[in-house]
């Protein structure tokens, strides 16, 4: 059984079409509710993936004493600032898991201060996204959720000239600006892009994880926040596909350089897919051990 939490996930789920598993909206965390869930389904083995901390399902997965695993395990420092100012309960929830597995160094830390019994390191399972055949109907129903209308009104405001994706006009040769205002076609575009501008990791939020455009072999420009994917970028630079701005003078001078050099990632790509393989397979043993010794 396979559980999340949005509308959006569900609808994944259903397009995969996994013949031997059911999908159920994991139960709002509340004691009564978790247990009444766990009651039900009767699970012999639960696994949370990444930030997925849920304080009432897993102290009551504790009393039932069903074993449980934390894969691809990811805490930032607020979430561990947060989590340790509570330490009573913290290490009681974390202490829960009979396994984590980390997919940086800087929750490894974290992780063996909140008190977690078994950490072993196997990396970042991002880096094994597998691609799934979605249709690009999957946004029939959310058609109309982006009007587009506060950044268009910005776009005119600069005087310059747009076509939207959703538009069914034929693109004039004066674009300057092609607007992507639909919803899950991103992949569509980095097929056909040599170089990305991941824009959210120019304000303090985290940043944005490049993994999904590097597969699709494009050069990447990025700000410095960057604070949820440093591992992630930093392997990034040592294989020379990333490049970090501070402003707008450096992104235009990063562009140009970029649109200028005919530079091929393929054999970085593989090599960056090698290990994707590798930690998928060592995640699945893992796993596979955990559910034979059930």
């Amino acid at each position: 059984m396979v559980t999340s939490s949005t509308l959006s996930s569900s609808t994944v789920l259903k397009k995969i079409k996994l013949k031997k598993t059911v999908h159920q909206f994991f139960p709002i965390d509340t004691s009564f509710l978790s247990k009444k869930f766990l009651d039900h389904w009767k699970p012999s083995l639960a696994i949370f993936i990444e930030s997925e901390i849920w304080p009432n399902m897993i102290l009551n997965l504790k009393k039932k004493s069903i074993p449980l695993l934390l894969l691809n395990a990811r805490i930032t420092k607020k979430s561990f600032d947060r989590w340790n100012s509570i330490s009573s309960l913290s290490r009681d929830l974390f202490g829960s898991f009979e396994a984590t597995y980390p997919q940086n160094i800087e929750t490894k830390k974290y992780l063996k201060t909140l008190g977690v019994k078994k950490i072993k390191t196997l990396g970042n399972l991002k880096f094994a996204e597998n691609e799934i055949n979605k249709s690009n109907n999957l946004n029939k129903n959310i058609k109309n959720f982006f009007k587009s209308k506060k950044i268009t009104k910005e776009i005119e405001d600069l005087g310059l000239n747009y076509h939207n994706h959703s538009s069914k006009n034929k693109i004039k040769n004066s674009t300057e600006i092609y607007l992507v205002d639909t919803y899950g076609e991103t992949k569509s575009f980095f097929k056909i892009c040599k170089t990305v501008f991941l824009g959210g990791s120019i304000i303090p939020h985290g940043g944005q994880n490049p993994l999904e455009s590097i597969r699709f072999g494009c050069n990447i420009i990025h700000g410095p926040n960057i604070d949820n994917f440093k591992e992630i970028y930093a392997l990034l630079k040592n294989n020379k596909i990333s490049r970090k701005i501070y402003n707008s003078n450096q992104l235009v001078k990063a562009l140009d350089k970029s649109f200028i050099k005919n530079v091929s990632y393929v054999k970085k790509i593989k090599k960056l897919k090698k290990i994707g393989s590798k930690i998928l397979d060592n995640t699945y043993r893992e796993v596979e051990y955990y559910i034979k010794k059930k």
